[in-house]
């Protein structure tokens, strides 16, 4: 019997073969050829499940980030208890970019470089449109909740609030994988505790 293949699954492990070779070589000196050699697959077949190398970094940025979601967020976040859960995400958020994750950054930043250079404006923005909202979504059904259980005071609008807080975070992941590269020891995660002290007590009734 011809051996049943589970196109999700062997979808999701050729995004994440390339967004390691993304990583590592950059963008342009990928090769189609080369991520099907490294998947155990011809290259013909990649077309099985992608039209193009750059639609196989767009979905492998946007596959991470769903794993990442799953096992550093969803896993973590107890909603039961929502000011702990904004807590959980911001500490998680900080952790993102240091060296075990340094293969989503890169790709993250080739995603960016990318469209930009091909000055496809609207699909860049389309493609980190849909990386942030995930992000965001989990921070506002938080909140949401916290609202709904009278711990966040119910004239805030979480969306705008989840919005400028995983801004805020977004930006300290930037600095942190910066120094960190750079080798700096500044403690992004002690400065993080620090302000979201400030900003979960503000946020309380």
């Amino acid at each position: 019997m011809p051996k049943i293949v589970d196109k999700e699954e062997r979808r999701r492990e050729i995004c994440l073969v390339a967004i390691n070779l993304f990583s590592q070589k950059g963008y342009d000196k990928v090769s189609i050829k080369e991520i099907a050699e490294a998947s155990g697959i011809g290259k013909g077949t990649i077309y099985e499940y992608f039209e193009s190398k750059k639609d196989i970094l767009i979905k492998s940025t946007k596959q991470f980030c769903i794993e990442m979601m799953d096992n550093m967020f969803l896993k973590n976040m107890d909603f039961s208890k929502p000011i702990d859960a904004i807590e959980t995400f911001a500490k998680e958020t900080t952790k993102m970019f240091k060296v075990d994750n340094n293969d989503f950054f890169l790709a993250y930043l080739e995603l960016l470089v990318v469209n930009l250079r091909n000055g496809s404006v609207d699909e860049v923005l389309d493609d980190l449109k849909y990386i942030f909202l995930q992000f965001r979504n989990l921070l506002q059904n938080a909140m949401e909740e916290g609202k709904a259980k009278g711990i966040i005071p119910s004239h805030i609008d979480t969306k705008k609030l989840a919005l400028a807080l995983f801004a805020y975070l977004d930006g300290l992941m930037l600095h942190s994988w910066v120094y960190h590269t750079l080798g700096e020891d500044d403690d992004f995660e002690k400065a993080n505790e620090v302000f979201m002290d400030v900003f979960l007590n503000g946020l309380k009734k």
